[in-house]
């Protein structure tokens, strides 16, 4: 049956809602591709499992690998704060710009009906599922200076073309609406890795047999032991049986197995294994080998699955700090510049940009913490205060202040001989005991 025709159906029986709510897209997935029409679901994004089911994404998020990386993508990038900054006229300092339109949107949430949270995890879940994710951009001006709002659109309701101009547009479709043609100004386009092409590479198209695999290893657990763990066996008679003699041995075999009871063979029957063990079939290992298969695909750590065969006390720490490096920081990259690129006006971009606050996946335990801003504080890096608000206390009176060492000199001072200037020292800062060291303030060298 084909969409029209089944779309047609549903609305005459008073289902529209359904068919908007696209709850018929398993229905119509399944007779396209049980029917030979890979064509038209590969247009809807749909593919062939290595199994032969459908894969879309409902599919691939039932397996518990693709849900926890997908999962832990979008959260990770949804709860980290995203702030826009604004540059002074030197260059040499940034803050947050408050003030700004775009910060409220970024920071809190993006549209009426959506937090920041769940608007950047839906938007990072679907384009590192998809390879793409859209979200239509609302200006309240035509000269396009002030964004007021986001709102994402599912990936089916979006087609990328050019216009005669040969410039890029987006064919937006919603529902029983006409189509629009938006251009990138309108349609905020998060793109995950890509090859070179306007789309992002679905991790559902190149890793179909990864996935295929994947659910035929628990189609087949579950049918395991969904049927009591038994093997399948052979009872060889050494006589004839006749058919209702054999159909009472088999039910009365079922049975007793069935029920945990004891099967009993008389008359001479044997019995005889047919099927591999679950050991000989290697199926926690042939499972285990597909999460670290899905892994490779995300660039996600074992360990955030849950998986610690590989982890320790000594490498959890590092291996932490390479999710951040190698797998979040790539996606923080990507929203930061197609925010700046769409989201901020051309006559704003030298003095506003998007930045994440990353903080608090570069804290450390507290031994190491404490080490750490022991040696900003000593090289007067870092202010108490400034400590302070790192670790989420309030400031305190006189904790602006800078601090070095006083037994530090320049580098040129010490090649030449010559003698530092003498600092001029707090007078509320108490002197130091004979042959310590301590920190003075220095008047001028920080601002």
């Amino acid at each position: 049956m084909p969409i029209e025709t089944l779309g047609a159906l549903l609305r005459s029986h008073g289902h529209a809602d359904a068919m908007e709510a696209k709850t018929v897209f398993n229905l119509a997935d399944e007779f396209y591709l049980s029917n030979g029409y890979d064509k038209l679901a590969a247009a809807r994004g749909i593919s062939r499992g290595w199994s032969g089911g459908p894969l879309n994404e409902t599919t691939a998020l039932q397996l518990s690998a693709v849900f926890a990386c997908v999962k832990i993508l979008g959260e990770d990038v949804g709860s980290l704060p995203l702030h826009v900054l604004e540059r002074s006229a030197d260059g040499k300092s940034q803050n947050k710009a408050r003030s700004h339109p775009l910060y409220r949107l970024l920071h809190d949430s993006p549209n009426p009906e959506t937090t920041a949270i769940e608007f950047r995890e839906g938007m990072t879940s679907t384009a590192a599922l998809c390879g793409d994710a859209f979200a239509k951009s609302d200006w309240a001006t035509s000269d396009k200076s002030r964004l007021i709002a986001l709102w994402q659109v599912q990936n089916h309701q979006v087609t990328i073309d050019t216009d005669s101009r040969k410039q890029r547009v987006y064919i937006f479709k919603d529902g029983n609406e006409p189509e629009e043609t938006l251009y990138p100004d309108e349609m905020f386009h998060l793109r995950g890795f890509s090859l070179g092409t306007v789309n992002g590479a679905s991790f559902l198209k190149f890793a179909r047999r990864v996935l295929g695999l994947a659910r035929d290893q628990e189609e087949y657990a579950h049918s395991f032991f969904s049927n009591d763990r038994t093997p399948g066996v052979v009872l060889k008679s050494p006589k004839k049986m006749a058919p209702e003699e054999v159909a009472g041995v088999r039910e009365a075999w079922v049975r007793a197995v069935k029920q945990h009871g004891v099967a009993v063979a008389h008359d001479g029957i044997e019995v005889d294994s047919m099927a591999s063990t679950n050991t000989d079939a290697q199926l926690l290992e042939q499972r285990n080998f597909a999460l670290l298969e899905v892994c490779r695909y995300f660039r996600m750590p074992p360990h955030k699955l849950a998986d610690l065969s590989r982890a320790n006390f000594t490498n959890i720490e590092n291996e932490n700090n390479g999710y951040y490096t190698n797998t979040l920081r790539p996606w923080l990259v990507r929203w930061e510049q197609a925010i700046n690129l769409r989201c901020i006006s051309v006559k704003e971009r030298a003095r506003f940009s998007a930045e994440h606050s990353i903080e608090g996946f570069l804290r450390g335990d507290f031994k190491t913490q404490t080490e750490g801003f022991a040696k900003f504080a000593e090289k007067g890096v870092l202010s108490v205060n400034e400590i302070r608000a790192f670790i989420g206390l309030n400031p305190i009176e006189g904790g602006d202040e800078h601090f070095i060492q006083l037994n530090m000199q320049t580098l040129v001072n010490a090649a030449t001989g010559e003698t530092a200037p003498e600092p001029v020292e707090d007078p509320a800062v108490k002197p130091a005991a004979a042959g310590n060291s301590r920190l003075v303030r220095v008047k001028g060298m920080f601002t």
